[in-house]
């Protein structure tokens, strides 16, 4: 990825007649998923009615999903994968919302706690747990224990990678492929697949001013 100076165009449209029916243009360094709702805007003036929206990791974050609950949208997208890394990843520990826990791979359960970081998330925390842990070198380096972030909206993000698992329907999520598929329309007596497309335009130096060319790319 190159950084510049310019805008990226979103454009949705009906993927089978490639019929426009939604864009924006934002800045460069403006979240894809940033621009949907505008884009749904768009629709609804449009008098089409967006059942389903479908869309690559860009559109998979917890914000996006609890969004489009409360506009009774089913998001179809990938959860962004967790960073590779030589200690175990989140998905290693064993969430249980319910019961207010979290097991790590050793077998050790701590309780999920309200964590004294912004952004009202929680967190489970197993400090001197870690001190004799056999499994502590694949686990962590601090001194402080290994810590598991809980998410505002974690259990979204559980339901989507369960969704997008392999096993879950032979083929998940993830094997859509593509960027940017985003969405399953409903308009007068028909459904439509619409689909999402960024591209990033640049100009050299500029911080405003008209685009001169629009790269036909998706903008990760």
């Amino acid at each position: 990825k190159g950084r510049f100076d310019g805008y990226k165009a979103h454009i949705m449209e009906v993927s089978e007649s490639e019929v426009i029916t939604g864009v924006s243009v934002t800045a460069g360094d403006v979240a894809d998923a940033e621009a949907l709702p505008e884009m749904l805007k768009q629709q609804e003036q449009a008098g089409i009615k967006v059942v389903q929206v479908t869309g690559d990791t860009a559109y998979g974050s917890g914000d996006t999903r609890a969004d489009m609950v409360l506009q009774e949208i089913r998001l179809v997208a990938p959860v962004c994968p967790e960073p590779k890394t030589e200690f175990f990843p989140k998905s290693a520990f064993e969430i249980d919302l319910e019961a207010g826990i979290c097991r790590c791979p050793a077998g050790h359960v701590v309780n999920i706690h309200e964590s004294e970081r912004p952004g009202n998330r929680r967190a489970a925390k197993f400090g001197r747990v870690c001190e004799t842990c056999e499994l502590r070198q694949k686990c962590t380096k601090s001194a402080l224990g290994r810590r598991i972030t809980i998410n505002a909206h974690e259990r979204l993000l559980q339901q989507a990678r369960a969704e997008q698992a392999p096993e879950a329907d032979g083929h998940g999520v993830a094997d859509q492929g593509g960027h940017g598929d985003v969405g399953v329309v409903e308009g007068p007596r028909v459904e439509q697949v619409v689909e999402v497309g960024v591209g990033a335009v640049q100009r050299p130096g500029l911080e405003l001013g008209v685009p001169d060319e629009v790269a036909t790319g998706e903008e990760c």
